[in-house]
């Protein structure tokens, strides 16, 4: 089983996240109530991450939280217990 691995964040703004040759985002929307909306990336999304780092991620989390309906063929459910989120925030947080 491929471990999921956190390699960015922006604090109550999105998680991005590593499983194998899979990247993830985790992005915080709502405005009465919040909810997180899970989308994997598109290969050359990821690559344009790789280019650019954290810069592309907050225009892609912007896209996501502004325009949710675009990205639901995209959005996992359940992803959070399918890839053992919790261990790797607790593995990202200790060695911050």
């Amino acid at each position: 089983m491929k471990q999921l691995v956190v390699l960015d964040e922006e604090h109550m703004s999105w998680l991005l996240f590593r499983c194998g040759d899979e990247h993830f985002i985790s992005v915080v929307a709502g405005t009465v109530g919040v909810f997180t909306w899970e989308v994997k990336l598109l290969n050359t999304e990821a690559s344009i991450y790789a280019s650019n780092g954290k810069k592309y991620v907050d225009e892609l989390e912007g896209s996501i939280r502004y325009n949710p309906k675009h990205f639901e063929s995209r959005c996992i459910k359940g992803f959070r217990q399918a890839y053992n989120v919790q261990s790797a925030l607790i593995e990202w947080r200790e060695h911050k």
